[in-house]
């Protein structure tokens, strides 16, 4: 398992190749995560839609297999 400070360079790498910052990585990662959006022109209000961890995991595995 990765420790936390390997984590944090993951989202940092990521950012780079994506050109965002680590912020916005990390918010991304975190709305996916619990599943809630914040109130925007898009969602007039905190909805919660349905993700699958899992899959988003494996995905993401995948990725960091390439």
């Amino acid at each position: 398992m990765d420790s936390d400070y390997d984590v944090f360079r993951k989202v940092i790498l990521f950012a780079q190749e994506t050109d965002q910052k680590p912020y916005w990585v990390d918010k991304l990662f975190w709305l996916i995560g619990s599943q809630y959006f914040y109130k925007t022109k898009n969602y007039p209000a905190i909805q919660k839609i349905k993700v699958s961890k899992s899959e988003f995991l494996k995905r993401l595995q995948k990725l960091e297999e390439v």
